[in-house]
């Protein structure tokens, strides 16, 4: 359950249908449109747990699109939070179209190379995950020499990837 500031915020985000889509890539991957979530500045002053409830929603949506079976768990916080904000336009999104469902493919696809690309230079990789959210956690030693290694830093060629959409 949200606490009743958050579910005010997201009551604001109703669907619209000229609404543009995006790829979100931290802290889930997939495809999104613009009048489901605030900027990121005001999504930052969401408490933390009403975050993970609010990115949990994303993931089971995007395990929707797939027909996957969800857990008792998760359809029991669908439903909790779809009482709380009823008119959320991430609601009005169950169903995607096939060339949308394309687009969550690519993006899915794209951010794993991504990650494979960022991680492949660490030290120490940690993945952990937690109701359907993942954290990262990457260890890199700066003081390495690499002299057959990429012509560009490992952050240039991450930012140059998740950016590119």
């Amino acid at each position: 359950m949200l606490s009743a500031n958050t579910a005010t915020i997201l009551s604001a985000f109703t669907y619209r249908p000229d609404a543009e889509r995006a790829v979100w890539c931290i802290p889930f991957v997939g495809i999104i449109w613009n009048d489901e979530l605030p900027e990121v500045r005001e999504l930052i002053r969401i408490p933390e747990e009403d975050n993970v409830q609010i990115f949990r929603m994303f993931d089971i949506r995007s395990r929707l699109w797939k027909a996957e079976t969800l857990s008792r768990e998760d359809e029991q916080l669908w439903s909790t939070i779809r009482s709380q904000v009823p008119n959320w336009a991430l609601f009005s999104r169950e169903r995607i179209s096939a060339e949308e469902m394309r687009a969550q493919q690519e993006a899915e696809l794209e951010s794993a190379k991504a990650f494979e690309e960022f991680f492949a230079d660490a030290d120490e990789v940690t993945i952990s995950e937690k109701d359907g959210v993942q954290a990262w956690s990457a260890t890199f030693n700066l003081k390495k020499h690499d002299p057959v290694g990429p012509s560009k830093a490992w952050w240039q060629r991450l930012l140059k990837r998740v950016f590119r959409h």
